[in-house]
């Protein structure tokens, strides 16, 4: 069976910097699977997600989508692949939490087929009674969920989610934890980061230990 997505020899260095933030990553993201990368902070964690997305394109090596190189599949690769950034603040660009989770849908498909996204996705969430606010009067839980839908409304494969149960209310990590199991049985492919450890809050098939930007351990 083929990855997924593979990382091969991947390096990263942020401009201006002397040290690498990821050395030499060679990993494998299955079909499928429910990948936990952990690590303390300024391990590399956020930085290995935005490679994984093609945000960042690796100093060094390779990341391959489905055994082709991921930057060679752009601008279509954008829509099979979803990133929750670990401040949904960041992904907030539009003035409405309807317009907000529009945005994706919009680009892909006519107009009645992006609203009727929207509603179905928001209803998932337990958000739907958001979608007349504006965004910046959400709280940080509520601009979480808000930042999910906006992923989840055009249907990626992949889902990259940077620590999606940090800060949050006991009722909205339940509800995150929830889809992310639904999300797998829907037959999605989901890498999340944690802090320290990967819990029993979301039940993993993998977990990756980052440390100093290095693996030092999948099991």
């Amino acid at each position: 069976m083929k990855p997924l997505l593979r990382l091969e020899k991947v390096s990263y260095v942020y401009p201006g910097n002397n040290e690498p933030t990821l050395r030499d990553i060679n990993m494998e993201v299955w079909e499928n699977e429910i990948l936990c990368i952990k690590g303390p902070n300024g391990s590399g964690k956020s930085t290995l997600l935005l490679v994984m997305a093609g945000l960042l394109h690796p100093t060094t090596g390779t990341v391959y989508y489905k055994e082709v190189p991921l930057h060679d599949q752009f601008p279509e690769a954008r829509s099979k692949i979803g990133v929750l950034f670990q401040n949904p603040e960041v992904m907030m660009i539009n003035p409405t939490v309807f317009d907000e989770i529009a945005y994706g849908p919009r680009q892909l498909f006519d107009e009645d087929t992006a609203k009727r996204k929207v509603v179905e996705v928001a209803r998932l969430l337990g958000i739907d009674y958001l979608l007349d606010r504006s965004t910046i009067s959400l709280s940080y839980g509520e601009k979480r969920l808000v930042a999910l839908a906006s992923i989840l409304s055009y249907d990626p494969e992949l889902l990259l989610l940077d620590e999606p149960l940090s800060n949050l209310q006991d009722s909205k990590i339940d509800r995150i934890r929830s889809l992310i199991n639904q999300l797998k049985q829907r037959g999605k492919t989901i890498v999340l980061t944690a802090p320290n450890r990967c819990s029993g809050e979301v039940r993993c098939d993998r977990t990756l230990i980052l440390e100093n930007g290095t693996i030092i351990e999948i099991t």
